[in-house]
């Protein structure tokens, strides 16, 4: 059904902030629907920069032994860690989406990391593992799609080990205002379209970069994994604020 040329799924899009119920299910099926394009659409989002931002990533944990990679859609960030020949720990990939996992399967087998790496269904906001079972945390590019942004800080912490860290990588708000109306105007106005002309999917890239509107400054994202009691938090902003990462520590 179709109200003033809005579709119901489009216009429930704009209405599933953080901490709403009901996002949750939403984006698993954006990300079904999407998953055979994913990887081919990040490289045009982020104009091919995606990749290096994730080898940047992966050097914050190239010491750790087992490592959880939360939200780990198609793999791309177990592989940036997994390709850092300083890395000889394994890593368990975590995702709510099958499709997607599937995805990270085939890509990293094909790459001969297949025995270092496992695989879990499940929904991060409530982790199936004991307290203080990783050595490292990851998470790239997913934080502005989950429900419960503060569940997910608490899991996290209760999953890692005492002193190890975690390090999650997602779009950000560029801090200078010249560039940030300029990346603004790529993101809101320019992105969608030139996705959904790629794509014939206009639905989900319209999502995407609604989602950012929705997500909190890298400031009160560093004070929300603070109170859910990480410590040396802190964030970086790279190019220019297109992309921030998040660090903090048990």
């Amino acid at each position: 059904m179709t109200l003033g040329g809005v579709s119901d799924s489009e216009s429930k899009s704009r209405h599933l902030g953080m901490n709403n119920p009901g996002k949750k299910q939403f984006v698993q099926q954006i990300f079904s629907d999407i998953s055979p394009q994913y990887d081919r659409l990040n490289r045009l989002m982020s104009l091919s920069l995606d990749q290096r931002w994730r080898r940047r990533v992966a050097r914050d944990l190239v010491q750790a032994q087992l490592v959880i990679d939360l939200c780990a859609g198609t793999g791309d960030m177990s592989l940036a860690l997994l390709e850092n020949p300083q890395f000889r720990g394994e890593i368990m990939l975590v995702d709510f989406n099958q499709d997607m996992l599937n995805l990270a399967r085939k890509k990293i087998e094909q790459r001969g990391f297949g025995q270092r790496v496992s695989y879990q269904t499940s929904d991060v906001e409530k982790l199936p593992f004991p307290d203080n079972a990783f050595d490292g945390a990851v998470q790239g590019f997913a934080l502005r799609n989950l429900e419960n942004l503060d569940r997910f800080f608490s899991e996290t912490l209760r999953i890692l080990k005492p002193g190890k860290s975690a390090a999650f990588l997602e779009i950000a708000h560029p801090e200078n205002k010249a560039f940030q109306k300029l990346f603004y105007f790529y993101f809101y106005s320019l992105l969608p379209k030139v996705t959904t002309l790629v794509t014939g999917n206009g639905q989900a890239y319209r999502w995407l970069p609604q989602s950012l509107k929705e997500f909190p400054p890298q400031g009160e994202v560093v004070e929300q994994m603070r109170k859910a009691g990480f410590k040396n938090t802190g964030y970086q902003n790279w190019t220019g604020g297109m992309v921030a990462c998040y660090r903090g520590v048990k």
